[in-house]
């Protein structure tokens, strides 16, 4: 973290890992789960590069599973912030959404509303629409800003890319960082 920034660069980090994050097939919630988020937060937090968490990535991944793992996910994301007031500074938590037109719009909704303690302070968006020689339109770019056009809290683009076609173009790199600065606005 010292090398990165020394180098200039942020990070947002995900609290989740591959043996404790919420099963959005069978979701739980552990005091286990919790304290393996605690950990990542307490070696994360004292970083000054640190610009925020992702209490959650892609829970939400199909309509079948709104209902059922979300508020699992919420529930960390409260949780979290409450265990992040009381360190010496704002951290932010947020979520990152998977790209599914089904359930985009619900899952901003859904972790963006309520009382703010339990609200997001941030979403983020997984974007794998922009493939090969596209554009703002024909990707579907210009939809995804139409849908968070009136949003209150900041909206970042979390992942991006497409495998298709091969070799890979990173067309909508320069777009997304030269043309499309406002998804990466600082939010403290």
């Amino acid at each position: 973290m010292k090398a990165l920034e020394a180098a200039g660069i942020y990070l947002i980090v995900d609290l989740g890992s591959g043996t404790a994050s919420i099963n959005r097939a069978n979701p739980t919630y552990t005091i286990d789960l919790f304290n393996s988020y605690k950990a990542r937060v307490d070696a994360f937090a004292k970083y000054n590069n640190l610009l925020g968490f992702i209490g959650s990535n892609e829970i939400i991944n199909e309509a079948g599973n709104v209902t059922k793992s979300a508020p699992y996910a919420k529930a960390l994301v409260r949780d979290i912030k409450l265990y992040l007031s009381g360190f010496n500074r704002k951290i932010p938590v947020g979520y990152a959404a998977a790209d599914v037109a089904e359930v985009r719009v619900q899952a901003f909704n859904y972790f963006t509303c309520g009382d703010s303690a339990a609200a997001v302070d941030f979403f983020g968006e997984n974007l794998y629409s922009w493939c090969g020689d596209s554009s703002f339109t024909t990707s579907g770019y210009s939809d995804r800003t139409n849908e968070i056009k009136n949003s209150n809290i900041p909206v970042i683009i979390t992942e991006y890319g497409c495998n298709q076609p091969s070799p890979r173009k990173f067309t909508e790199v320069r777009f997304i960082f030269i043309n499309f600065p406002f998804f990466f606005g600082i939010f403290f």
